[in-house]
């Protein structure tokens, strides 16, 4: 399964049974189970069932047969083009009255139809009150709003700063923030170049930026505190947290070379939705709610060579192109080429493909190349170097686990 796009007829057949399982990557992120569309299959099956033993034909009528048929047509064409839960809301609303529908129009006595709606309803209701959607932990979606502030943010003096520029790096945009901030600061999002060669590029788009990072008269960091990695005093990122932003920095040529600048803007707001472990303390709680809101960090845009940004290949870093190059042929449905670069880690390079959630590793000290889906507990070897280089190579690209559409065949 790429993404949400089921692999074959079985998988899409299958989809309303997947769709109601407590599992999560089926047609959204998160565990969300939905049993309406199972419900749906179930009660008309069971309707000419029942009627075929009765000897009787079940007319359920164009109440049921046209919402039924305009359903199972976008619900087709939806699984056709990705199976993303969030390009099916429409659809996935329509699905409640259908159900209803289907059950009213169903040849069983009053009391069972009544009695089969509230119980439908009530599962429904229990499955997402397991995974509540409204209160999530480090959820910003569902933040209260108090008084005449939309968003609790302490900037303090950092209002006052002008000709700053904001460089942040997450997925969602900070553009709501803004309005707190000196109206004289720039803000830069760098997730978007995320998988680029940031500082080889030759794109209009990418150069354009590394421009702006290097004509910045004043940088900072800008991102979501994370209270567990904080200074217990100052709220400040400690020395593991610093290494991490700058081991992600490091490919826009960007660096926090002062970690003792840094600080911390609290935020009530933050502090709602920060996740609380059964063994913390009362003494801890408090201390993750007030360590909650954004890290501020002075850092500096290093590559200036000569007006340009250079980058600079090295032996191994060649070594693990090719042997993930070489993978991106042999399965390039799987692992698309030219989606992310490669990036260096601890035990070598990795390269992630966001379209199957996966990534390839190269491990420089056993000349192995790795694969690891994101539900994977485990990566999993592909081949040595040597053996995945030879050219009568092959490789069965179906093979690798926990990418299954079907739930009940994924592995760790």
């Amino acid at each position: 399964m790429i993404r949400f796009s089921p692999d074959g007829f079985a998988e899409a057949i299958l989809r309303p049974v997947i769709m109601a399982l407590p599992q999560g990557w089926v047609y959204t992120e998160i565990m969300a189970p939905d049993l309406r569309f199972l419900a749906i299959v179930v009660f008309v099956v069971a309707g000419f069932l029942t009627c075929f033993a009765r000897r009787r034909m079940w007319s359920p009528g164009r109440s049921v047969i046209v919402p039924l048929a305009c359903l199972s047509l976008a619900f087709g064409l939806w699984l056709s083009t990705g199976g993303n839960g969030r390009y099916f809301m429409t659809f996935m609303v329509f699905a409640g009255p259908v159900l209803a529908t289907v059950i009213y129009r169903s040849t069983y006595t009053k009391a069972m139809r009544i009695t089969m709606l509230v119980l439908t309803c009530s599962l429904q209701m229990g499955a997402v009150a397991v995974n509540s959607p409204w209160r999530p932990f480090d959820s910003l979606e569902w933040s209260r709003w108090r008084g005449h502030d939309y968003f609790d943010l302490d900037v303090g003096d950092a209002r006052g700063h002008r000709g700053v520029t904001y460089v942040t790096f997450t997925g969602q945009s900070q553009a709501f923030l803004a309005s707190k901030f000196h109206p004289d600061s720039s803000w830069l999002n760098l997730s978007w170049f995320d998988g680029h060669d940031f500082l080889a590029s030759q794109d209009h788009v990418v150069a354009g930026m590394r421009a702006r990072l290097s004509g910045a008269r004043r940088l900072r960091i800008f991102l979501q505190a994370q209270p567990r990695q904080a200074h217990p005093v100052t709220g400040a990122p400690d020395n593991q947290a610093v290494h991490a932003i700058n081991g992600y920095l490091e490919p826009f040529g960007l660096v926090i070379r002062e970690p003792g600048r840094c600080s911390l803007l609290k935020s009530k707001t933050l502090g709602e939705t920060v996740m609380i472990s059964t063994s913390d303390t009362p003494a801890e709680i408090a201390r993750l709610r007030g360590s909650a809101g954004y890290w501020l960090c002075d850092a500096s845009y290093e590559v200036r060579l000569n007006g340009s940004a250079a980058s600079v290949t090295s032996t191994e870093e060649a070594r693990a192109r090719r042997a993930i190059e070489r993978l991106e042929s042999l399965c390039p449905r799987l692992f698309p080429s030219g989606q992310y670069a490669l990036k260096k880690n601890g035990y070598g390079y990795t390269r992630g493909y966001s379209a199957s959630d996966s990534s390839a590793t190269f491990v420089l000290s056993e000349s192995m190349l790795y694969v690891k889906f994101l539900r994977a507990l485990n990566p999993q070897p592909v081949a040595p170097e040597r053996e995945l280089l030879r050219k009568d190579f092959k490789i069965d690209c179906g093979r690798f686990v926990s990418r299954e559409g079907l739930p009940w065949l994924r592995q760790l």
